[in-house]
């Protein structure tokens, strides 16, 4: 019984450190970031760090670990278009490791409903909002 613990623990451990390994990446790190690379990276096979992924999260989806690390990209790539309006949307996707525009725009609207053009016009018109309203409440 103390060794199946053991092994079940280990197992949480390298799902943690994949994890962790994604969240911790540099952009350059996960531009170019695939599930192979991962799990080379925590010493596991792709096919073992995939299904860790299904166990934890209770699904039996073969790319949850992709996935993962398509998420990630998606969220920097978000907050790149929040900070920066001078940046284009294929250069955005070119930071991620997405070479082709059409691509970036179909995996980012699949995360969040919107391009990354309208997502970026909303972002901005509500920011300006958010300015003048209080602008108006400090007068």
């Amino acid at each position: 019984m103390q060794k199946k613990n053991s092994h079940h623990n280990r197992r949480w451990t390298r799902l943690e450190e994949a994890a962790f390994r994604i969240m911790n990446a540099r952009d350059d790190e996960l531009s170019q970031m695939t599930v192979q690379s991962l799990a080379d990276d925590i010493g596991i096979t792709p096919t073992h760090l995939c299904r860790l992924y299904n166990k934890r999260c209770g699904e039996k989806k073969r790319h949850l670990a992709r996935l993962s690390i398509e998420w990630e990209k998606m969220r920097r790539a978000r907050r790149l278009l929040e900070c920066n309006r001078e940046i284009r949307v294929e250069q955005v996707g070119n930071h991620f490791g997405i070479a082709k525009e059409e691509d970036f725009c179909r995996k980012f609207k699949e995360h969040f409903h919107v391009t990354p053009g309208q997502y970026r016009k909303h972002y901005f018109l509500q920011k300006k909002r958010v300015e003048e309203m209080q602008q108006g409440e400090c007068v």
